[in-house]
């Protein structure tokens, strides 16, 4: 099931909402007409959802791909938190708000049309708008961390075909960065951004590349060569 028995009571196991779980009607009644009481942020918390990294996004990242003051946003976000149980302030962490849970969060997904697994073909084009600001942002802010290599590549690749060109640069700089630590898994996926972004730009040599790279590091580093 999705809840398991806590000494706190009934919880979500890993405070993760099953992937392939219908979120009952009721609880997604009550977020909806909450979020139907506050039409006025429903853009804030559409760029806040695509601005998360987990439950948790950066004030002042989603205030400038909003285009608002920084102080402005923290009045509307504090109101949010006063008023519902959509976010709240993590005071303990300068510039960060969270969504209440990740149940919390999948049901504002589902309310909003804002699909768990990004790049998705028929996400609105406000959400690919809140992406490619946020991923232009990011880009002006480039540092070589791989979590920043990362969120460009997935912000780009949301954002649509229009900014499959980035999305392409990035992934497979993010390819690189999780070789260079060994993290096949995350290089894996990584390289299937960069091959959906290769075919809508036309270039998906190099993509084949960098796979077999992939292929050929892991290899050697685990010992496990595939037969042909």
């Amino acid at each position: 099931g999705a809840f398991v028995a806590s000494d706190e009571g009934v919880s979500l196991q890993n405070d993760e909402w099953p992937v392939d779980a219908a979120i009952p009607t009721e609880m997604r009644d009550v977020l909806a007409e909450q979020l139907r009481n506050h039409p006025q942020y429903r853009t804030l918390i559409q760029c806040a959802v695509c601005a998360s990294q987990g439950r948790e996004f950066p004030v002042s990242l989603v205030a400038q791909a909003l285009g608002k003051p920084t102080r402005d946003l923290l009045v509307d976000l504090d109101r949010l938190d006063r008023e519902t149980s959509i976010l709240y302030d993590v005071r303990q962490r300068d510039d960060i708000f969270a969504f209440q849970s990740s149940f919390m969060l999948d049901v504002v997904r589902q309310e909003l049309q804002i699909d768990r697994i990004t790049g998705a073909d028929d996400a609105p084009q406000i959400i690919r708008e809140h992406h490619a600001r946020l991923g232009l942002i990011l880009e002006r802010e480039a540092n070589a961390s791989p979590q920043h290599l990362y969120q460009m590549a997935s912000h780009f690749y949301a954002a649509g075909p229009r900014h499959a060109e980035r999305g392409l640069r990035y992934s497979l700089e993010s390819v690189k960065a999780a070789c260079a630590m060994l993290d096949f898994a995350t290089a894996e996926h990584y390289l299937m951004i960069g091959e959906v972004c290769g075919k809508a730009t036309g270039i998906t040599d190099v993509v084949e590349a960098e796979r077999l790279y992939v292929k050929c590091l892991k290899a050697h580093v685990t010992g496990q060569f595939e037969d042909h």
